[in-house]
């Protein structure tokens, strides 16, 4: 900010602005381009800071990406080193946790077209309330390995070991099981309501298709299936069970 000509003077008040290198970018617009980032595409995140900043706004939805993952990294190195010197002297009381996962379209199609990615909350206490500890993670599963460390280190960090009396909410995956088994063998592993109707869904489709070599069969089936979903849905699993392996046998 320079002073105006008028005012007996022309030297500058602040020429901090006029200072920055050709490769920096203003602490404020770095601040706004990666909000935008998190929230929406690239390209559209270029349309809006066009529209806001015309002079120096985004140039490409690449600038965009850049200057989101220059941030990114800023924020999250002194995050890992204070969570490095967490202790094991965490919380002991039960904890539940929720675990899915989602694919993302890769930008680098010639690499891959899409990847997995795995989030979670934990949630310190056996109710599920905004009053409880939380704690949430997320990673990319490129492979068993990396996505087992993944979880183990989300894990560590909220302070649960194997010891940790826990229950996972998941929706069957059986990638997400696995992980699920690596790091806390010992917990609950519960099955939401809409995926479990799916399995059913998916075992009445089978037993219906029985009906083109054993109309007798496909009846049979379809029924044990129906009434122990309705076992089922209704609190009633000793019977849920007793339909089932009547089914298997």
């Amino acid at each position: 900010m320079f002073t105006c000509p008028c005012q007996k003077g022309d030297v500058a008040k602040s020429s901090a602005a006029f200072d920055l290198e050709a490769a920096t970018v203003a602490p404020e617009l770095a601040y706004i381009t990666a909000r935008y980032a998190a929230l929406a595409p690239f390209g559209k995140v270029v349309d809006l800071l066009s529209e806001l900043l015309p002079i120096s706004g985004a140039r490409n939805a690449g600038t965009v990406r850049n200057r989101a993952m220059r941030t990114g990294e800023a924020v999250v190195r002194p995050h890992a080193a204070k969570t490095a010197e967490v202790t094991e002297a965490q919380p002991v009381k039960p904890v539940v946790s929720g675990l899915d996962g989602g694919y993302v379209r890769s930008r680098h199609r010639e690499d891959e077209r899409h990847f997995e990615v795995i989030a979670g909350k934990v949630i310190a206490g056996k109710v599920i309330d905004a009053q409880g500890g939380q704690f949430r993670f997320a990673f990319a599963r490129n492979s068993p390995t990396i996505a087992s460390d993944g979880f183990k280190q989300a894990l560590a960090v909220a302070g649960i070991t194997v010891q940790t009396a826990a229950t996972v909410l998941s929706d069957g995956d059986a990638g997400l099981w696995r992980l699920q088994r690596e790091a806390l063998p010992n917990a609950t592993v519960v099955l939401d309501w809409w995926h479990g109707a799916v399995r059913f869904e998916h075992a009445l489709q089978v037993a219906r298709g029985f009906g083109a070599t054993d109309a007798h069969l496909a009846t049979e089936s379809v029924r044990g299936l129906e009434r122990a979903k309705w076992r089922l849905c209704h609190g009633r699993w000793p019977g849920c069970q007793r339909k089932l392996a009547a089914l298997c046998r």
